[in-house]
């Protein structure tokens, strides 16, 4: 049936990647809201990737380590 662009980019790259879901898909913008599909998943409440009209009130928080990039919605408390 038909698809929404999130289930577009899906069958372009997670299907390939065996079904997974990939950083690549994660790092896309699909319904073009202004919020990676991962921030939007990562939401609380979680927002909807494939609906321009859903979308996460704020920007969530970022830390990377050892090259990988963790998102949170809650506040991040430095260690250093």
């Amino acid at each position: 049936g038909a698809r929404n662009k999130f289930g577009m980019d899906w069958e372009k790259i997670a299907i390939p990647a065996g079904d997974k879901y990939t950083d690549a898909l994660a790092n896309l913008d699909s319904d073009g809201d202004g919020f990676t599909n991962a921030e939007e998943f990562s939401a609380d409440p979680v927002t909807k990737p494939w609906d321009p009209q859903s979308f996460p009130p704020k920007r969530p928080n970022a830390v990377t380590s050892k090259g990988k990039q963790f998102i949170t919605w809650a506040k991040i408390k430095s260690i250093f």
